[in-house]
């Protein structure tokens, strides 16, 4: 496992990734008005860009010891991060993966600096200067516009793609509660008034509400984590069992509640097992508040909810595949009519809209950020047919692919 980075780098590797990312990163160098750098898996970098759009592809192995860790640090990293050096000054570092989800690259943007005075004892020539003031908020915002543009680069599935977007939003709001509460005089380590207010939400419905205060609640359990150093879920826990309470006075049927409950609190040692990062139990957390708020009052049923649950995974891993209600159906374990009817009942759209609507926002980032053709769209996207893709796309949007792609991505009223 060692070999491919104590190895020299091959000559044609850092020109392929210079070849592959070096316009993207001089616009963003352009766009930031900061360094721009491309980083191998070996932790050397393979092309600079300053912000005057000047491109330097000499290869660099940097001797500061923030950029070899970063560089580890982000081979198991899966969205951005904002992070400080030692000097004090933010680096935006955001990994780029392959098809089979491995990090080939790593994009580092920086420095930028939150003060007046950052003192560097031995800035990293060609990389940390000229310094850019930023606040905290434009930090976030660049973080948030590399996300998006490394995901449109990356080989990776549209599902991995948006589960990326997760962690980086979930991210990105638990910084903003861990700074808060660090700049408080006694953070509560578990506040009950926050986890009454969580219960209300879920028991007048309010998804995005109960999102929101989950977050809250879970940074107050990670900064006490942070103090102690323990390692015992125990709160976490707490706030599992609230949920599941609130979720049956909402109106969720208790057995269901009960069982999901059980699997929840097995899940959630596993992940302490493993160590995941805070934004990874925040999405989790969200994932398990999407379970409970399908179930509550007039929603469907615990054995609905599981076999929609699979067919849109299906749909989702496999739209660019020839795909049909039969096969659906086969993966829910149901008969075909029998799935058409619950869909249509669940979704308000038959089976084949809703492919159709998936394959169509495929199409979508596939006009706006590639040079395919529309026949080699139609085929990546499922519809395999151009003059069919061009029909349901026409449908769908109000104007044609052709004509969505020279608007900039902008579709018909």
């Amino acid at each position: 496992m060692s070999s491919p980075v104590s190895s020299p780098v091959l000559p044609e590797e850092p020109g392929s990734l210079r070849s592959r990312y070096g316009q993207t990163l001089t616009e963003l160098a352009l766009s930031v008005g900061s360094n721009c750098v491309l980083l191998d898996p070996s932790g050397a970098v393979v092309a600079r860009a300053d912000p005057v759009g000047a491109f330097n592809p000499g290869l660099l192995k940097p001797t500061c010891r923030y950029f070899e860790e970063t560089c580890l640090r982000m081979r198991s990293e899966k969205a951005a991060v904002i992070s400080p050096c030692e000097a004090g000054c933010l680096f935006i570092t955001c990994p780029l993966k392959n098809r089979e989800g491995e990090t080939e690259a790593t994009l580092v943007a920086g420095p930028l600096a939150l003060v007046d005075t950052v003192r560097c004892p031995k800035p990293e020539p060609g990389i940390c200067s000229p310094m850019r003031r930023a606040t905290r908020a434009r930090a976030d915002a660049l973080a948030h516009l590399i996300q998006a543009v490394t995901s449109s680069l990356s080989e990776l599935s549209l599902g991995e793609k948006l589960a990326a977007e997760k962690r980086f939003a979930a991210r990105v709001e638990l910084t903003s509660h861990l700074r808060a509460l660090r700049r408080s005089d006694s953070p509560a380590e578990y506040p009950l008034s926050l986890e009454n207010s969580l219960i209300d939400a879920v028991v007048s419905r309010d998804a995005a509400k109960a999102k929101s205060l989950t977050s809250r609640l879970l940074s107050h359990v990670l900064l006490a984590k942070e103090k102690s150093g323990a390692q015992t879920p125990a709160r976490l826990f707490e706030l599992l069992t609230a949920l599941s309470r609130a979720a049956v006075r909402a109106g969720a049927d208790p057995a269901y509640v009960l069982r999901r409950n059980g699997e929840a609190m097995t899940s959630l040692m596993r992940l302490y097992g493993e160590n995941v990062g805070p934004e990874e139990l925040s999405v989790w957390f969200s994932a398990l508040l999407d379970d409970y708020f399908a179930v509550i009052g007039d929603a469907a049923s615990p054995r609905h909810r599981e076999m929609m649950s699979a067919v849109r995974n299906y749909v989702l891993e496999h739209y660019a595949e020839k795909v049909t209600l039969e096969d659906a159906a086969a993966v829910a374990d149901v008969t075909p009519p029998y799935l058409s009817k619950v869909f249509k009942a669940e979704t308000g759209v038959p089976f084949v809209t809703y492919l159709n609507r998936v394959r169509v926002e495929q199409a979508k980032y596939l006009l706006a950020s590639s040079d395919s053709s529309l026949g080699e769209i139609a085929k990546a996207t499922g519809f395999g047919d151009q003059s069919y893709f061009t029909k349901i796309f026409r449908l769908s949007t109000g104007v044609s692919p052709g004509r969505y792609r020279k608007s900039g991505g902008q579709s018909g009223t």
